[in-house]
């Protein structure tokens, strides 16, 4: 969406407000400021999913039928051109278990040449070390001569192995 300047300037003080009456840095790009509530994040569980395995010893593989869970958001990097966030921030389920293989895509959205790298780290269960119960998501940006690029929307995938929790 084009804003012209003098909008985009009242969007950002607009934004900045919020961001004090939250007392946090509100996730949300500038032409998103004026909602009060909009969709971060779509997810679906594929119970059809297949794995595939490898064998260290007598090498061969194996296939798995496994959940698989796909999520896909938006976001975007903060002052430093940094965002960390917790892939369970985007879904409505409060208690997972996942493992790899993980595949993660993040491209950002401007017309603006920008570079974005993107890493993840499986988060440990405190309550069962041997599982993962979240996915923690590192997206840094860039602007083309390798300097940090702040406030770069991008979108992203993720789908990685969801164990089905009986609550």
């Amino acid at each position: 969406m084009e804003i012209d300047t003098k909008k985009e300037a009242k969007l950002k003080e607009l934004k900045k407000r919020l961001d004090d009456i939250a007392g946090r840095d509100v996730d949300v790009s500038v032409d998103k400021a004026l909602h009060f509530i909009f969709p971060i994040a779509s997810q679906s569980y594929d119970d059809n999913g297949v794995v595939t395995y490898q064998r260290i010893f007598f090498p061969s593989k194996s296939c798995s039928q496994r959940r698989l869970l796909d999520v896909a958001g938006s976001s975007v990097t903060a002052d430093g051109g940094k965002r960390v966030f917790l892939l369970t921030d985007f879904l409505c389920s409060t208690v997972n278990a996942f493992d790899a293989p993980v595949n993660l895509v993040v491209t950002p959205r401007s017309t603006t040449p920008f570079y974005v790298t993107a890493e993840y780290t499986l988060v440990q269960n405190p309550g069962l070390p041997t599982s993962f119960s979240d996915l923690q998501i590192t997206v840094l940006s860039w602007n083309p001569n390798g300097s940090p690029a702040p406030g770069v929307a991008f979108d992203w995938r993720c789908r990685l192995i969801s164990y089905p929790i009986i609550e």
